[in-house]
């Protein structure tokens, strides 16, 4: 069975669960090491070699600017410039309080990039999860009850008659902009369609206001290195709503886990997260946890592309957008605030 591995609600990643996260896109194997100096100096002391530097560049981009890391990440091409000197003075600065601009083979420098990549590991904290539930989750169901009363306005505009005034014309405008209706072969079905997923995050919400827990945090360890390059918000099974009982996995510290399948799981980088991306992430959650069972006709995924950006969005057929998770997040946000969310890691 394969999990919703969602990053920042805007890419998301159906497989199976590898060590409580998607590992960062490089080939490094850790502990890491280089066999010249890298960065400023007379090339006689310091040469910069294509391969050392490809490491320390792939290395650097491991780190998030809380740690040191590049922002924005380094372009890996092996060549010593302004921007990669600049990151190597960046993390010795936030690292080690001083910097001599370059990095020595077995020196302090390369000792702790390996020191983090390796040893830090972190869990989701139990704050968290209160101020999902605390903070959040009144938004949440802020924006889950505007969607429900847009799309039932929407509903009465779809088969009102031509001409005079349409008091739901502003509403239907809303939803056809995120789902399409007015290009889809069949509006009605694919309106009730959507209706019944928003309805049933309602009761959801609902539940969650009592004594059911459906955000639960992620179980494990996290390396706090690479959750930060990761950026998974958030864990879910599809149609986790349905499923009962446990699938195993490994924690990143190499520890068995068990994982809830009937929960939505929230990862460390969640905090990371602007308030806007906390509310839109748990909408989209709920959708995927929602929706149908993997491969379904009603299954609630993601562009082909696993990336949920607008442009990626915009070239599926309209038939597709009521089963696109990121759509139900960003209608309910803009159905409840009136403007798109801001949707960023910080």
């Amino acid at each position: 069975m394969a999990l919703q591995r969602c990053y920042g609600a805007t890419r998301c990643v159906l497989a199976r669960l590898d060590a409580a996260g998607a590992a960062p896109d490089d080939d490094l194997v850790f502990p890491i090491s280089i066999s010249r100096p890298v960065g400023l100096g007379e090339p006689r002391l310091v040469p910069n070699l294509s391969e050392d530097v490809l490491t320390i560049q792939k290395a650097l981009n491991r780190f998030g600017p809380q740690l040191g890391g590049p922002s924005p990440k380094l372009v890996v091409d092996g060549l010593i410039g302004r921007l990669t000197i600049g990151a190597i003075e960046k993390f010795q600065t936030r690292q080690l309080g001083s910097t001599d601009s370059k990095i020595d083979p077995g020196r302090q420098t390369i000792i702790r990039i390996n020191e983090l990549e390796l040893a830090i590991f972190v869990v989701v904290k139990p704050e968290t999860i209160e101020k999902i539930y605390k903070q959040l989750m009144p938004d949440v169901r802020r924006c889950v009850v505007a969607a429900d009363a847009a799309l039932l306005a929407a509903s009465r505009a779809l088969v009102a008659p031509p001409g005079g005034v349409n008091p739901g014309a502003a509403s239907l405008a809303l939803v056809n902009r995120h789902f399409k209706l007015d290009r889809n072969p069949r509006p009605a079905a694919a309106m009730d369609f959507v209706r019944g997923i928003v309805r049933n995050m309602l009761a959801l919400v609902n539940r969650n206001s009592g004594t059911e827990r459906t955000f639960v945090a992620a179980p494990g360890r996290f390396n706090f290195a690479k959750a930060q390059v990761s950026g998974v918000l958030a864990l879910t099974f599809s149609n986790g709503v349905a499923l009962r009982g446990f699938e195993k996995g490994k924690a990143q510290d190499g520890s068995d886990i068990l994982l809830p399948r009937d929960k939505i799981l929230i990862t460390v980088p969640f905090n990371r997260a602007t308030r806007d991306l906390q509310i839109i992430t748990l909408i989209h959650e709920m959708a995927h946890y929602l929706g149908g069972p993997d491969g379904a006709p009603n299954g609630i995924d993601d562009p082909p592309s696993r990336s949920s950006a607008p442009e990626e969005i915009a070239k599926l057929p309209p038939t597709r957008m009521p089963l696109i998770a990121e759509n139900y997040g960003t209608f309910a946000f803009e159905a409840a605030f009136r403007r798109p969310p801001f949707k960023i890691l910080i």
